[in-house]
């Protein structure tokens, strides 16, 4: 390999007369900003449960399977808020497997119709 190919002859490159023309029309295409999702969901669930865990300090009673303790209500609803968010992912992960297999069954139906006929 040349000096000329890695950095070219110093020439400029012809251009074609509808060349221009056709990057004028080209939209810039550009997909969709990855920072909208995570930041929607930042302001519309993060930090609403933020506020309402700083602002409630005070102890409460809690009881559950049997046992009683107290504990700050913020550490209660932080344990509430994280439970919520395990569960809602276990059931989109069951959700999503139950979706894939019931294709799966589909198309393998559908594969031996075929060979059936």
């Amino acid at each position: 390999m040349s000096d000329d190919d890695l950095f070219g002859s110093g020439e400029e490159r012809q251009r074609e007369p509808d060349e221009d023309r056709r990057r004028a029309e080209t939209p810039d295409v550009q997909g969709p900003n990855p920072f909208v999702g995570p930041l929607l969901f930042l302001v519309l669930v993060v930090a609403p449960v933020a506020i309402l865990i700083a602002s409630n300090g005070d102890s409460v009673p809690v009881k559950w399977a049997g046992f009683s303790w107290e504990a700050p209500l913020w550490i209660v609803l932080a344990i509430t808020f994280a439970a919520g968010a395990v569960v809602t992912r276990l059931f989109a992960w069951v959700w999503t497997a139950w979706r894939r297999r019931r294709k799966r069954l589909k198309e393998e139906a559908a594969a031996k119709r075929r060979q059936m006929e």
